[in-house]
């Protein structure tokens, strides 16, 4: 599985916009805001959000027979800065767009790593 640059986004800006009413966001109704995604999508992008800091996550970590799952409870906040930066700077269409264009050109896929270094920076 792979990290989709365009969902994290999208996660984080329905964690944004919740936002006016304080609360943490629950698993399963964040899951019905996306439906079509294939089992363990949703999950694995918003490990890859809390690995990159940029949103804060309660999960358990547990052993399985085929080795270790996460289950995700709720989002409970974007990070301070790098968070908040983050999405002012992705609701920039322009920004977005073409940072995802020149991680393209440059690795031939976007990666969420790399977005987040050209958003985060003045190279968009």
């Amino acid at each position: 599985m792979t990290t989709d640059p365009d969902l994290c986004r999208d996660i984080l800006f329905k964690y944004a916009d919740e936002r006016q009413h304080p609360s943490d966001i629950d698993f399963e109704d964040l899951a019905k805001e996306f439906p079509k995604l294939a089992p363990g999508e949703l999950e694995f992008n918003l490990m890859a959000l809390e690995e990159a800091g940029l949103l804060v996550v309660f999960y358990e970590r547990i052993a399985t027979f085929d080795g270790v799952t996460y289950v995700i409870h709720s989002i409970d906040g974007l990070t301070p800065y790098k968070g908040s930066e983050f999405i002012s700077r992705a609701r920039k269409s322009n920004f977005w767009e073409n940072a995802k264009k020149a991680c393209t050109e440059q690795y031939g896929s976007v990666i969420l790593g790399r977005m987040i270094e050209i958003l985060m920076s003045n190279m968009v």
